[in-house]
């Protein structure tokens, strides 16, 4: 594959000359490698990081390894990145529970469990600015007030969700009370299951997986995301 129609014609007029010569990898890259399985994708991504150093990320394989920790977790700690509790990058418990009834979640979603694969640092993004309410304009037209009744729809469903957030929260604590008070009586390690916080512990919110976004620098610029193959994205 070539660039343009130029390089094409130079490399015909001297192929051997660019064969013998060793290629010049990029400073920054991603590079993402697609096909059906059984034609050699995993192979020759792993021959390109066994040339030239290219890491090869495998999101299937992570993501699938993220859900057997997450699913193997005597109680799953919050989706959060805060140093005020026990949490961790995974996802909310609700997302789990649509997973668990086979409901469907788009791949992009997984994309901050890639990021924290590659040490990337992330945070959870702060929430939008409060919108006041307009009432509706006798001038407007269907697309406008579409738009409208669009933008209102969408409120009511992040309320609702933040309050199914802050439902699903208590409902965890009390849960995750329930199960140290039964460890205790077993006489069972609460450190080793992750129990050993007190019952007055701050709740820490349990946020959606997409609400984790890259950390910026101190300057303000977002971390470089490069440098890497990806494979077995859908």
């Amino acid at each position: 594959m070539f660039q343009n129609e130029e390089n094409l014609k130079e490399f015909v007029k001297q192929p051997r000359f660019y064969i013998e010569k060793p290629p010049q990898m990029p400073p920054n890259f991603r590079l993402a490698m697609l096909g059906p399985r059984g034609i050699g994708v995993k192979s020759q991504a792993e021959k390109l990081e066994s040339l030239y150093g290219w890491r090869v990320i495998d999101f299937k394989q992570i993501v699938q390894d993220k859900l057997r920790e997450i699913i193997s977790m005597p109680v799953k700690l919050p989706n959060n990145i805060t140093n005020e509790g026990p949490c961790m990058i995974c996802m909310s418990e609700s997302e789990l529970n649509d997973i668990k009834e086979g409901k469907p979640i788009p791949s992009w979603k997984f994309l901050p469990w890639i990021m924290d694969f590659l040490n990337i640092p992330l945070r959870v993004k702060d929430p939008p600015p409060p919108e006041e309410d307009s009432e509706t304009d006798a001038e407007w037209d269907e697309a406008r007030l579409k738009q409208h009744k669009d933008k209102i729809k969408k409120k009511k469903k992040e309320a609702d969700a933040k309050k199914k957030a802050e439902e699903d929260a208590a409902a965890a604590k009390a849960d995750r009370a329930t199960k140290r008070k039964e460890a205790v009586e077993q006489g069972l390690n609460l450190e080793e299951l992750g129990l050993q916080d007190s019952e007055e512990e701050k709740i820490i919110e349990d946020v959606p997986i997409d609400w984790l976004v890259l950390q910026e620098r101190e300057d303000g610029s977002l971390p470089d995301v490069d440098r890497f193959i990806l494979i077995g994205f859908p």
